[in-house]
């Protein structure tokens, strides 16, 4: 993730995330499942931007700790959120969380994407081990991440429905997806790749990975009880998740 810290540390793309005040849908049915949690003592809220998810999430617990790369985001937050007594803002890389107490957390939330700009695999594995021991018993810890099934609408020319004038920026788009990254084939039926996909003026490495393959390694984690969502939030059963073409998938795991 390192060497995607120089694109959030931009002026431009802070000013952008500090626009994003709301949550997606399947954001608003992990909080009604949050507010029904009994234990809510502490909350870990990994790769946070400019503090999208803290207004809704901090006030339901009696300590909130977020964590982000970007020493710009992270003095948002300050800022923002400085009458909140219950919040802590941490600049710092998740790949190498600071140390913080084992079996401690009630929820941990890594919110739009954000393991997608890890440096690699091996560095998801980690932190999924990582994770599930900071959770308390019965924590949660919910996610995001694109989806591998979605290549080839990625990869398709999408014909602006509403405004002519994108055609042209669609026009731009669809050639560089091209140029940066190759012919579609060669990504076609892999479990795990990295591409340019346009995320932040395609200067962001994005990770993609097949729902089946992220869930083994969920299970492998440590995590066995698991629910997916589809963006609109549709619970999507587990022995259909690979037929979901949505550009991401939201992850519910439980420790139990």
């Amino acid at each position: 993730m390192n060497e995607n810290r120089q694109i959030y540390e931009s002026q431009k793309v802070i000013n952008g995330y500090k626009k994003r005040n709301q949550l997606f849908p399947a954001e608003i049915v992990l909080y009604k499942i949050i507010t029904n949690k009994q234990s809510r003592n502490a909350m870990l809220d990994l790769g946070i931007g400019a503090g999208r998810t803290t207004g809704f999430f901090a006030s339901l617990f009696k300590q909130y700790i977020g964590i982000d790369i970007s020493t710009g985001m992270i003095e948002v937050c300050n800022e923002r959120f400085k009458n909140l007594i219950n919040t802590k803002f941490i600049n710092a890389d998740v790949a190498s969380l600071p140390e913080l107490p084992a079996n401690n957390f009630d929820f941990v939330l890594f919110s739009l994407n954000g393991i997608d700009y890890l440096k690699n695999l091996e560095e998801r594995k980690i932190l999924f081990t990582n994770i599930f021991n900071l959770l308390d018993n019965n924590g949660i810890f919910a996610f995001s991440t694109h989806n591998t099934n979605a290549i080839n609408h990625l990869y398709s020319f999408q014909l602006p429905k509403r405004n002519p004038f994108k055609l042209i920026t669609e026009c731009i788009h669809y050639k560089k997806l091209r140029k940066i990254n190759g012919p579609i084939s060669g990504f076609i039926n892999k479990e795990f790749f990295q591409l340019y996909d346009g995320g932040e003026y395609f200067k962001a490495l994005t990770s993609y990975i097949l729902p089946t393959f992220q869930l083994k390694l969920l299970n492998e984690a440590g995590f066995t009880t698991l629910k997916t969502f589809d963006i609109k939030g549709n619970a999507i059963t587990l022995e259909k998740i690979n037929t979901c073409k949505d550009n991401w998938i939201h992850y519910i795991c439980y420790k139990n």
